[in-house]
């Protein structure tokens, strides 16, 4: 596999986004572009990365505003400036571009996890011709809570900053997600299963930052645009979609928050689309025990998009 570094101008037009080529030794056979998830970076999907380099897949995955190397010192993590939801959803978009670019004639397939699953799937609504698949992991439907607590931030902006870093918000957002679980070790215990993958987040400088007022009215306004009805109804119909998530994820409330978006697409038109929820995995499926399973999955998937190679 070889790796590469490299920078594109954010669509704020300000910062420089740091994205990460991940390519295979021989020809390219399709490409995936990874969007991660809140509070993490590109890095953590290298394993997974280097899973599909070795199947002939090159691998493309930027860090969004606020994020890793998209941000010029560590203070700066989860600080969104004046930037709001559409950044990140148009940063999505010059990466599909570089990537497409790059790989002319070559089958082009979208993962988005997390907060970058609310990310891709407005992207995906609003560019569908760009993609010929979808993957989706560890998304949520829309929270009945958005509306109010999008009021209290707009409120607390007034009196104390777009880039003021609210505790009382984040553990209003986050302060339950392990509450299903008979014991924990961490706050972060909601990942994953795996220990040492938690404990390795902790201890990273570049996740687990609490995001700013800004970035959490980008990350509510994520979840609400994501869950509209006119979002799946655009979202182009014959669209390979595949959707994953663990039966023990708060994000996507265990399960039924899953269904329900799954239920909403189908009630949107969409005609190709699969499902597949893993019993006590928890939010980060590429994180799991169960990992080499979920990896197998997705390339399934990606193949039956892919067939063989085309001819430039």
């Amino acid at each position: 596999m070889n790796k590469q570094r490299g920078f594109f101008k954010s669509t704020n037009g300000i910062d420089d986004i740091c994205y990460y080529k991940f390519l295979p030794e021989g020809e390219v056979r399709g490409v995936f572009q990874i969007v991660h998830g809140m509070a993490e970076h590109a890095g953590r999907y290298e394993g997974f990365a280097g899973y599909l380099c070795d199947r002939g897949f090159a691998v493309y995955a930027h860090e969004h505003v606020g994020h890793g190397g998209s941000v010029k010192d560590e203070a700066r993590l989860g600080i969104f400036g004046d930037g709001d939801s559409s950044v990140m959803v148009g940063d999505v978009r010059k990466m599909c571009c570089i990537a497409r670019e790059e790989n002319p004639g070559r089958k082009l397939i979208l993962l988005g996890h997390s907060m970058g699953s609310f990310v891709s799937r407005i992207f995906a609504s609003e560019n569908g011709s760009m993609l010929d698949g979808f993957v989706i992991s560890g998304t949520g439907c829309a929270n009945p809570a958005v509306k109010a607590a999008l009021a209290l931030v707009k409120v607390m902006k007034i009196f104390k900053g777009k880039d003021f870093r609210s505790v009382f918000m984040n553990k209003m957002a986050f302060g339950k997600y392990n509450d299903r679980y008979e014991t924990h070790r961490t706050e972060f215990d909601w990942l994953t299963r795996d220990e040492k993958i938690v404990d390795d987040y902790i201890a990273s400088p570049y996740c687990g930052f609490i995001f700013s007022l800004n970035g959490m009215e980008a990350l509510l306004e994520l979840n609400g645009k994501s869950n509209r009805p006119e979002t799946f109804q655009k979202t182009r119909k014959d669209l390979p979609i595949y959707i994953v998530s663990g039966c023990m994820d708060p994000v996507g409330n265990f399960g039924e928050g899953v269904k329900k978006v799954y239920a909403d697409y189908k009630a949107g038109g969409k005609k190709n689309i699969e499902m597949k929820l893993y019993p006590e995995s928890r939010h980060e499926l590429i994180n799991e025990f169960n990992k080499s399973e979920v990896f197998d999955d997705i390339l399934t998937f990606a193949l039956r998009i892919v067939g063989s190679y085309s001819t430039v």
